[in-house]
């Protein structure tokens, strides 16, 4: 199996979720390429309130047809479908990221749900880490889960942007 990691903001491809069991071990507990939906829809229970959507415009690593974009200067943010981490003893976000030269490196933070999405009070990648630091093609990045984010059933994360 492929292993897909999230793009994000200018460009976002694919969500990758890992978690360790024991000290070595990594398994993938949860993915997404965006590559199931016609753009610019987007996956089935991703929540949106402005400028981000597919896109077919920058193919990148770990994908076929799609990435997640956000669109210029506008605030908004984007939530994925619950994450059941009820079996989770450690785990971490990674994904794939690039920016524009015109999009601010400190745009984008992504937070945590605790409580099904009704808040997000968790940093699990914080603004000025969560894109490169440079325009750039795609780079991986990642952020360690908060442990109060760990054992549970209805895990959700938002990538918030402040726009570009």
């Amino acid at each position: 199996m492929k292993k897909k990691r999230l793009e994000t903001v200018a460009r976002v491809l694919a969500v990758l979720l890992l978690f360790e069991i024991g000290v070595h071990a990594q398994s993938v507990l949860w993915q997404e390429n965006f590559d199931n939906v016609t753009a610019p829809a987007l996956p089935i229970g991703w929540i949106t309130d402005a400028g981000f959507e597919t896109s077919t415009s920058v193919e990148g690593p770990d994908s076929g047809l799609n990435n997640l974009m956000h669109k210029g200067a506008t605030f908004g943010h984007l939530d994925t479908p619950p994450l059941n981490l009820s079996q989770v003893t450690s785990a971490s976000l990674v994904y794939n990221a690039r920016r524009t030269g015109s999009y601010n490196y400190s745009a984008l933070r992504i937070l945590g749900s605790a409580d099904g999405g009704i808040t997000f009070p968790y940093i699990v990648v914080d603004a000025g880490e969560a894109l490169p630091g440079e325009d750039s093609e795609y780079m991986p990045c990642s952020g360690q889960l908060p442990d109060d984010l760990i054992g549970l059933a209805d895990v959700r994360f938002r990538f918030e942007t402040q726009g570009g």
